[in-house]
């Protein structure tokens, strides 16, 4: 049975035609709204809404949830969720605070293929694809959390897998996401991670505006391929040909994401050829320290490096954000995510 979260504006005009019904936007938008923007509340249907949309709706769609197998929280406000998202198979989202709102950073895939080294979650290796239902439902259950305290307003694919291997439900997830009668999540305040997975990068466009962050984390070839061996197959200057040709708005930038590592990728030597990767790129660097994990072969920088770092390269002109830790004590942040 198909869930309930799944359905789109044009979904309800079909069902309200096939029914023989005279078509109501006002009746589509109201569904939606109960169906995402208000999850606490109870399925009410209002009394002009037909019968026959109900019945339907009610005989012909699930209105059940995965289940929450745990749910973890920080000192810092941000929560962990593990989900049975299949019998059996489960994925992790993190629910992180800001002032006035959120950010929910969402999984794509169960586990993962790319075996990055840095990354707990490669440990699982791939055990499914994500479909459309798993990322709204990832939503709807950190929007119950939330409990409508704050609007959850930004999303990242930086959750567990790798999103650009799972495209086509990445894709169909972001129109869903972005929908204004729906959710209504803008696609400039989404952002797809991508650990360098070609076959995604050339087709990135299709996802229609949203933001793009590539994992870096090394432009020395060794190092990266070290880190993120689909660098061996798809090698940095390849995959940067085709993220120069990304169409960016007036106010986007790619984003790199930069793993600071303990006595691997943290040196001047290591920051200057960053600097010199991204010179006259319209870009942003992402500095992230390393975030620990049992059994990891790395560990994190002194704050003396990491700041060393972050200074030259904001003296060489480089656009830097030195990315704060969230989390981490319950195994929320970068990189931390396994549910083995």
């Amino acid at each position: 049975m198909r869930s309930i979260y799944t359905l789109s504006f044009q979904d309800l005009k079909d069902i309200q035609e096939s029914l023989g019904l005279i078509y109501r936007p006002k009746v589509s938008s109201e569904i939606l709204n109960l169906i995402y923007r208000y999850p606490n509340k109870e399925f009410k249907f209002k009394g002009h809404i037909s019968n026959k949309i109900i019945h339907h709706l009610k005989e012909n769609y699930s209105f059940s949830l995965p289940q929450v197998i745990k749910k973890s929280n920080s000192e810092d406000g941000t929560q962990k969720f593990l989900i049975e998202i299949r019998p059996g198979k489960t994925i992790e989202c993190v629910l992180i605070p800001f002032k006035n709102n959120y950010t929910l950073c969402i999984s794509s895939q169960i586990g993962c293929a790319m075996n990055c080294s840095f990354c707990h979650t490669a440990k699982q290796g791939l055990q499914g694809q994500l479909e459309l239902k798993d990322f709204i439902h990832q939503y709807i259950i950190a929007k119950k959390a939330a409990r409508l305290e704050k609007p959850i307003r930004n999303l990242v694919f930086m959750g567990q897998g790798e999103p650009l291997h799972n495209f086509e439900n990445i894709k169909s997830a972001i129109r869903l996401f972005s929908e204004p009668e729906g959710i209504s999540i803008g696609r400039s305040k989404m952002t797809v991670s991508t650990s360098g997975y070609l076959p995604g990068i050339e087709r990135f466009d299709e996802l229609g505006g949203v933001n793009f962050a590539l994992s870096l984390h090394a432009v020395d070839p060794v190092i990266r391929t070290r880190l993120i061996p689909i660098n061996k197959k798809y090698p940095l200057e390849v995959i940067d040909e085709k993220i120069n040709n990304i169409t960016l708005k007036e106010k986007q930038y790619i984003e790199y994401e930069y793993l600071l590592i303990a006595d691997l990728n943290d040196q001047e030597k290591h920051a200057k050829d960053l600097s010199d990767f991204v010179k006259n790129k319209k870009a942003i660097v992402n500095l992230i320290p390393f975030n620990e994990f049992p059994g990891s072969p790395y560990k994190r920088p002194s704050k003396d490096n990491v700041n060393k770092f972050k200074k030259y390269l904001v003296a060489n002109g480089v656009r830097t954000m030195l990315r704060t830790t969230r989390g981490e004590e319950i195994m929320a942040a970068c990189g931390q995510l396994n549910t083995n």
